[in-house]
């Protein structure tokens, strides 16, 4: 939950706790400081998205994180072979070399 308030054309956004909450209601009716409430600060696409993931993994749509990496790494190596003319140089279009390759897949992050 959180509350816009609106003091001299100046927006203020506060996250309180349920508790909080009553205090800063409390502290600004006492100050008759005009505000409101708005439930929804993500944008509609965005939690459109989450509800999409949401079902997806309610029909057992998921990917452990070994197999999400080794989906990455099977990707970026065909990727990368792309970029690769036909005497196996490197196409510097993008700037990715074996070196980074490597290090990225490499990666535990």
């Amino acid at each position: 939950m959180h509350f816009l308030v609106n003091l001299d054309m100046e927006a203020l956004i506060v996250y309180p706790t349920k508790d909080q909450a009553k205090a800063v209601k409390a502290f600004l009716k006492a100050l008759h400081v005009p505000f409101g409430k708005k439930q929804e600060v993500v944008p509609p696409h965005v939690l459109a998205g989450i509800k999409k993931g949401q079902e997806s993994v309610k029909e057992g749509n998921t990917r452990t994180f070994l197999e999400f990496k080794k989906a990455i790494n099977d990707a970026t190596f065909s990727e990368y072979s792309k970029l690769l003319d036909s005497t196996g140089n490197e196409a510097m279009k993008n700037g990715l070399t074996p070196e980074i390759l490597e290090g990225l897949l490499a990666s535990n992050d």
